[in-house]
């Protein structure tokens, strides 16, 4: 898909930590408004030696310790204390928060990080994909958590989301939004529903899976991601190229390695829904809300790419109220 992203990014700041990152010129200076200010970064290095964090994460979930790409979005005037960081779902990478998201929580007063999952966007990884599993997200996630001044806010979107509940399980953030997240009971039913309501978005995926991003179309995103008239040059210019994605990955989601579904009520949680969603059915966002012991809240005509829908708009002002009516998050 494109490369161009949102006007904002006039005027940016690209910055690489220990080491740069392979970036096309045109992503090495992106335009953005003097409002914020973009950093990408590279965190190699978060658990070598004595970080103070190290003892944090369970040695089980980070086999290795890895490069990935943090692009960082930092407002120019009066800064929130908590940042949000936001994990993209599956096939995709950081980007995906570039164009809307990270420019207006920036507007807001927050820091925003977006994370490249291993193998995706500019983090390493990506010839290791055939064995990277669930848990090595988490592990990356946790990584780049350890290296921040305050807990972020776990915002995750479809597999993101279930990377989020997982780090749920072992840490306690100030706050989670699930947007169109994977549910706890896994993602058998809504494969089903999908052979039978949208055969063709089954056969994209498996192409997808089988032949990497060479295997991507803008019909195939419109299917998956957005609503049916999304015009194909908005699709191009907000989308990211498509990624690569662990099989083994998207198996730990189907079945193989799902987060508890027992109610969790010690971090607050928003979890949001799309009514027009061809991956997760409200019914799957219900049960995800059940899990966390809240109720879900569905947006009438969205598609699953909430936040790159031209309405976008509704769901990050809807996490903005959410996130201004909690005491604790500063």
């Amino acid at each position: 898909m494109g490369n161009v992203l949102s006007d904002r990014q006039k005027a940016a700041v690209m910055t690489a930590i220990h080491r740069p990152l392979a970036l096309a010129p045109t992503r090495a200076t992106m335009a953005r408004k003097s409002s914020s200010v973009c950093e990408q970064s590279s965190y190699p290095d978060c658990f070598q030696g004595t970080h103070p964090e190290a003892s944090d994460v369970d040695p089980r979930l980070r086999p290795e310790i890895m490069k990935l790409e943090v692009i960082t979005e930092k407002p120019t005037g009066v800064t929130r204390q908590t940042p949000l960081l936001f994990v993209h779902g599956a096939f995709s990478c950081a980007r995906i928060w570039v164009p809307h998201f990270q420019p207006f929580f920036a507007d807001h007063g927050y820091t925003s990080h977006a994370i490249s999952l291993r193998g995706h966007g500019g983090s390493e990884g990506r010839n290791q994909l055939a064995t990277t599993r669930l848990r090595d997200y988490v592990a990356d996630v946790e990584q780049v958590t350890a290296r921040l001044d305050h807990a972020p806010v776990m915002v995750g979107i479809s597999l993101g989301g279930v990377v989020v509940q997982h780090y749920l399980q072992r840490h306690s953030p100030p706050a989670a939004v699930l947007m169109a997240s994977g549910p706890p009971h896994g993602m058998i039913p809504s494969y089903l529903r999908m052979a039978m309501t949208n055969p063709l978005l089954i056969r994209d995926i498996m192409l997808m899976t089988m032949f990497g991003p060479d295997a991507a179309t803008v019909d195939g995103a419109r299917r998956a991601l957005f609503r049916p008239d999304t015009p194909a040059e908005y699709i191009r210019r907000f989308l990211p190229e498509a990624q690569p994605e662990s099989t083994l990955a998207m198996m730990d989601v189907t079945a193989f390695d799902l987060p508890p579904s027992r109610p969790q009520t010690d971090v607050p949680v928003l979890v949001l829904g799309a009514e027009c969603d061809a991956f997760i059915a409200e019914n799957a966002v219900h049960e995800t809300a059940k899990a966390f012991a809240v109720k879900a809240e569905i947006f009438p005509g969205m598609p699953h790419a909430m936040m790159l829908d031209q309405d976008w708009k509704r769901v990050a002002t809807r996490i903005l109220e959410w996130l201004e009516a909690h005491d604790g998050i500063q």
